[in-house]
C-alpha cells in the first residue's frame, strides 16, 4: 500500500507535464484571480466585516494553492532532461560557433575581413545523443591533420580537453579512443 502511494506521488510532476500547457496556465491564472479577489475584499474601504472575512478566507485557500502550483509547475519544467538539452545546445551551438569564429577560416561566400588569422580550414562537431554534456570538436588544418577539443559541461563547471597529435601515427596504428 505505501509502495503504491510512493509510486503515484513520485509521478506527480510527470502527470502535471502531461497536462496541456493551456490547462496549467488556466489553473495558475484562476488561482491568481482568486488571490487578487481576496486582496480586493480585504483592502477596499467601505466593505462590511462579512465581506472582509470572505476575502481573508479566499486568500487563505488561494495564496498557498498558487504557491504550491507554481513551485510544482516550475520544478516539473526544470527536469534533468531539459537541463541536458540546454547544455547540449550551449556546447554544440554556442561553444561551437565561438570556436569556428575564432579558429576557422571563413567560407568564401561569407567574405569580409577576419579579425583573427585562421588556424584551421574546417570544424566538425560530434556529440552523443545519450550523453548530452559532452561535445567533441574536430578541427582540420590545411594539411588535413585533425586536432580534437572535447568540451564537457554541467550546471556547475565546464571542462575542456584537447588532443594534439604531434606526429602522424605509424601505418596500422588504431587509436584507443576514436
Amino acid at each position: 500500500m505505501t509502495e503504491e502511494k510512493n509510486e503515484s506521488s513520485a509521478r506527480l510532476p510527470d502527470n502535471l507535464l502531461a497536462l496541456p500547457l493551456w490547462a496549467a496556465i488556466a489553473a495558475i491564472g484562476l488561482l491568481t484571480i482568486g488571490v487578487s479577489v481576496g486582496f480586493v475584499f480585504l483592502l477596499v474601504p467601505g466593505l462590511n466585516e462579512a465581506e472582509r472575512t470572505a476575502g481573508g478566507h479566499v486568500l487563505l485557500i488561494a495564496l498557498p494553492a498558487l504557491a504550491i502550483a507554481t513551485v510544482i509547475f516550475g520544478a516539473s519544467w526544470a527536469r534533468t532532461e531539459r537541463i541536458d538539452a540546454m547544455q547540449k545546445s550551449f556546447l554544440c551551438n554556442t561553444v561551437g560557433k565561438k570556436l569556428e569564429t575564432y579558429l576557422v577560416a571563413p567560407k568564401l561566400s561569407e567574405g569580409g575581413a577576419t579579425l583573427y588569422p585562421p588556424l584551421f580550414k574546417r570544424i566538425e562537431k560530434f556529440s552523443n545523443p545519450s550523453i548530452t554534456s559532452f561535445c567533441n570538436f574536430h578541427l582540420f588544418d590545411d594539411k588535413q591533420r585533425r586536432f580534437e577539443i572535447l568540451v564537457k559541461s554541467n550546471v556547475f563547471n565546464i571542462e575542456i580537453a584537447y588532443y594534439l597529435h604531434l606526429a602522424t601515427p605509424p601505418s596500422g596504428y588504431t587509436p584507443a579512443v576514436n
